[in-house]
């Protein structure tokens, strides 16, 4: 989605790839990676998360990017926007692995999607998301390029919920609790692929 705030990220993210010098894995994404503290993962990154990001935007900026070209390694975290967009979750699922397919010479972490806050109203909308979740493992569970990031919470409709403590105030996006949770379900693909580095 592109307002002010995207406005004023997408040149100076433009500005951090072109200064970029290799990092060994690329985030591209929303907000749940623009908030991230990314000196808590175990190898050299470039964030290029923005908040408020559908994927066909997120899709769109990619191919601008110098880092994404030339990295081997692509770290996704994208969906959730395009729920409070309306869009189809069909028609999601299909957008990311469109995505991933425009790549065929890179390995993928891509992040299935955390439920936000039910105590803030979100029951309906983790629904979807828990739906887009089911999409993606269908359609990418056997591509031996993409790894699932699985999310915090049981992949079940009866379970896919978190305490509000995983959470700042907006039930939306993760406290710092959510987030070191969130990077330990991380950790297991991340030493996967760089095993060199999962002792550090």
């Amino acid at each position: 989605m592109f307002d002010s705030h995207a406005q004023m990220m997408i040149p100076k993210l433009e500005e951090l790839d072109r200064r970029s010098t290799s990092p060994q894995l690329v985030l591209l994404g929303d907000s749940h990676f623009e908030l991230m503290d990314t000196s808590l993962l175990p190898v050299s990154s470039i964030n290029l998360g923005i908040r408020g990001d559908s994927v066909t935007a997120i899709a769109q900026r990619g191919e601008s990017y110098k880092s994404v070209s030339s990295g081997n390694v692509i770290a996704l975290s994208l969906g959730t926007n395009n729920v409070a967009l309306n869009v189809k979750d069909t028609t999601t699922v299909r957008q990311i692995v469109e995505l991933i397919e425009r790549y065929p010479d890179k390995t993928f972490l891509l992040a299935l999607l955390n439920p936000l806050s039910e105590t803030q109203g979100y029951r309906d909308f983790n629904q979807r998301l828990l739906n887009i979740n089911e999409g993606l493992i269908e359609s990418l569970s056997d591509n031996s390029r993409v790894w699932l990031i699985p999310p915090i919470a049981p992949l079940s409709s009866g379970s896919f919920r978190l305490s509000d403590d995983y959470y700042i105030e907006d039930g939306i996006h993760l406290s710092k609790k959510g987030y070191q949770a969130w990077i330990n379900q991380w950790k297991p693909a991340l030493d996967a692929v760089f095993p060199e580095d999962s002792s550090h």
